[in-house]
């Protein structure tokens, strides 16, 4: 263990944490896996996204940034790797396109995002960033769906997949509220489900990561994270208390746990074992709405 901890960082690697700012306002910054703001860009007016009910979420994908903007604005921004802007994206998945999970898709060329309010258990492509056009790549049917809480494309022993967090009423096992779904690139959907995946009947609650180191499902409830393999047998959990929590897993295995309750911008580094090594605090940041590693 004292080893992982003290493993060298990846100067390639950087922590990209999508946070608000004391004012309301909310922005993205880039740091070392350290620590180091590197720099802060992509700010918007408090009024637009700030303190809502659902959190903007990260993915990166052919060389950009992508950020949904919360409900307030039904926007995605997509910024250039200097983190200046390069287009505001407006989906055409509804009237209202409440973009809140968003994740790379297969080829690393888009995103695949979901609408929290207009079919809440498909998740589309966007395949025209310029005019917003999208389409259906899947669609998780079963009974009592709630609806798709985080997305993280994954990869573990040569396989990717896209993972989505989705809630469930009634329980599909007694006690999990929730369950993972695993997504093929033909769109072939299995379920992995646990009474521990109790995450509350909200939307925007939880998240979910996976471990390229292992193969590794990371599940944030808002009490603990569980550890399940790439089965989707559990493997054990650790506390990690956050009513809106952010993951995602460095490539040396470290996964990257981010506080939306926290004032400080507090992001906490685990081993694979759960142990924390250190907590990061984003300069001046308040809550984190989303954590991503990227080169």
């Amino acid at each position: 263990m004292q080893e992982e901890a003290h493993m060298p960082e990846n100067s390639k690697q950087t922590l990209l944490v999508a946070h608000e700012l004391a004012d309301g306002s909310t922005a993205v910054s880039q740091l070392t896996t350290q620590g180091k703001l590197l720099k802060r860009f992509g700010t918007l007016p408090g009024a637009g996204a700030g303190l809502n009910e659902f959190r903007p979420h990260l993915a990166w994908a052919g060389g950009f940034l992508f950020r949904s903007n919360g409900v307030k604005l039904n926007t995605i921004s997509e910024f250039n790797p200097d983190g200046t802007l390069k287009n505001t994206i407006t989906p055409d998945t509804s009237a209202q396109h409440d973009i809140v999970p968003i994740a790379r898709d297969f080829a690393g060329a888009s995103i695949y995002m979901v609408d929290t309010f207009a079919a809440t258990n498909v998740i589309r492509h966007l395949d025209d960033p310029h005019t917003g056009a999208s389409s259906a790549f899947a669609t998780l049917q079963y009974t009592g769906i709630a609806g798709i809480s985080d997305l993280y494309l994954g990869r573990s022993n040569g396989s990717t997949a896209l993972y989505a967090l989705t809630q469930t009423s009634p329980e599909t096992v007694p006690g999990g509220k929730s369950r993972v779904a695993k997504i093929d690139v033909d769109g072939t959907v299995r379920f992995f489900d646990n009474q521990r995946l109790n995450v509350p009947y909200m939307f925007d609650v939880g998240s979910v990561a996976v471990s390229v180191k292992g193969g590794t499902i990371y599940v944030a409830t808002s009490t603990e994270i569980v550890e399940m393999d790439e089965s989707g047998a559990e493997l054990g959990s650790f506390p990690f208390v956050d009513t809106k929590p952010s993951m995602d897993v460095a490539p040396d295995g470290k996964l990257f746990a981010g506080h939306f309750d926290s004032t400080n911008g507090q992001v906490d580094v685990f081993n694979h074992a759960g142990k924390l090594l250190k907590s990061i605090h984003v300069p001046d940041a308040t809550r984190v709405f989303d954590v991503l590693i990227a080169a």
